[in-house]
């Protein structure tokens, strides 16, 4: 039987949804938007009111609005492969049948969402006018136009390929119309990207390069300011691109830091620059070390590294010491602030089990002679526990052999109270093998996928054996497990 709180979840506009009648209603249904959630998600008790909205006002004849309770649902999340969990989040997907689905990655907010359903039920690419632009544009805040001769059907099929592969993000038009032409400005073939910020359109010469175009379009669409959003950083910093956070108490910025770092975004393409609401998400501040009371406040992450530059203990106003502080971390005179544990003290005999932080990653995990097989877990992973025995036998049974005790390291490392090389660590434990080199540099790291069942022993002693660079295999005795 269901939960009060599962059942809580449905309302006269969210049909609720569970593993017996999931199929059926997504396959009756053209499209079904569906939010899995955790029903005391703080997140979700937030979205929710925003979810009902849409479910109200957005939903018709082509779009179903759906919610699934992940706590109630745990086959249904595992026949479809989803996350229900999403970092705390709810995880929303469109479905078009059973088979067919998209996981939507925007801002969790009405204008966002009632804007990617619209383009979800838009056509492909839409006959635009004088007369129409205007109602065109005021469906989306971006929607990217081709100006096009009607002979040219080579290219026109070329411009539906390029929305084709953009339809999720933008609204797509297309002109043949010569008075529209003229009014516009624009030589046939260009391709315009309409926007309600910044700059308001930006154009080019329309040529059948799919990759170039598409790059066009996402960096036209840019904003030269971003708002940060918890639901969309984690792709931000997938991205690999450094994100300078403007960090504010819910205030518009004023005129002159906008225009600083509007200018700022416009000569360094290699940094996003975004406002991040810290009466929102307060816990920001403190990731990325800010020390400083005054608002604005400013940071950036480097998401490579997963290194944090703050700026704080400033003299100067922001939008006057913004532009040297950005100059100095591009050229590398910055150091960036690492949060890191004490360097645990020697015990004698010495722990196989080697405990690594932030200060002795570098030496310990990149060295360039030796297998270093590490965890990533914190103090309040109750799988990182119960697994702690199992480690620290893996790592006394390499210490004792002969054959692998100077060339394969088993560590651990507590991603909580240390800043983690490589991006944040995002699921506990993560297992990571650091290979040795092979020619004197070591190459990255490869991760420990699980397999479903108990964890063993010999299956991480198997991984290091065909993962790394020595082969160490071990003898391992079988039936060596958790459950």
């Amino acid at each position: 039987m269901a939960s009060d709180s599962s059942v809580s979840l449905g309302t006269e506009h969210v049909h609720l949804l569970n593993n017996d009648n999931f199929d059926e209603f997504a396959n009756s249904r053209r499209f079904v938007w569906v939010m899995f959630t955790h029903p005391r998600s703080g997140r979700y008790s937030h979205f929710r009111p925003i979810y009902e909205k849409i479910a109200k006002h957005g939903q018709d004849d082509i779009v179903k609005c759906a919610v699934v309770d992940t706590t109630e649902s745990y086959d249904l999340l595992q026949r479809l492969n989803i996350d229900g969990w999403n970092r705390g989040a709810p995880s929303l997907f469109l479905f078009n049948g059973i088979e067919k689905r998209k996981m939507y990655r925007g801002a969790l907010r009405e204008k966002e969402i009632t804007e990617y359903l619209l383009r979800q039920k838009s056509p492909l690419v839409s006959k635009i006018d004088t007369n129409s632009l205007k109602s065109f544009q005021d469906q989306n805040d971006i929607v990217v136009v081709g100006y096009l001769s009607t002979e040219d059907t080579e290219l026109y099929e070329f411009f539906e390929q390029l929305a084709r592969s953009l339809h999720d993000d933008y609204l797509f038009g297309v002109s043949s119309d010569q008075r529209f032409v003229d009014d516009e400005w624009v030589i046939v073939p260009s391709i315009v990207v309409y926007k309600h910020f910044d700059e308001g359109k930006v154009v080019r010469d329309l040529t059948p390069d799919l990759q170039i175009m598409r790059l066009f379009v996402k960096e036209a669409a840019q904003p030269l300011i971003h708002e940060f959003l918890p639901e969309i950083h984690d792709d931000l910093l997938d991205a690999g691109i450094s994100l300078g956070y403007i960090f504010t108490d819910g205030s518009t910025l004023s005129t002159q830091l906008a225009e600083v770092v509007k200018d700022l975004d416009r000569q360094h393409k290699n940094i996003h620059f975004g406002t991040w609401d810290l009466t929102q998400s307060p816990e920001m501040g403190e990731d990325l070390r800010l020390t400083t009371t005054t608002y604005p406040k400013f940071a950036i992450r480097e998401p490579v590294k997963n290194y944090r530059y703050p700026l704080n203990n400033s003299s100067q106003p922001l939008e006057q010491a913004l532009p040297e502080f950005v100059s100095d971390y591009l050229h590398g005179k910055l150091k960036p602030s690492i949060k890191s544990a004490p360097v645990p003290i020697p015990t004698t005999p010495p722990n196989p089990l080697i405990e690594v932080v932030s200060t002795t990653f570098s030496s310990i995990v990149h060295d360039p002679t030796r297998d270093v097989f590490i965890e990533f877990c914190t103090p309040w992973c109750g799988p990182c526990r119960a697994l702690l025995p199992l480690l620290e036998g893996l790592a006394r049974l390499y210490h004792e052999d002969e054959r692998w005790k100077d060339k394969v390291v088993i560590a651990k490392m507590d991603a909580e109270a240390n800043d983690t090389e490589g991006g944040d660590i995002r699921m506990f434990p993560t297992f990571r093998l650091y290979p040795a080199a092979k020619d004197g540099v070591k190459r990255g790291f490869v991760e420990f996928v699980e397999t479903a069942g108990p964890r063993r022993v010999e299956d991480w002693a198997r991984f290091i054996g065909e993962e790394g660079t020595w082969k160490a295999v071990l003898d391992v005795k079988k039936g060596v497990r958790i459950i």
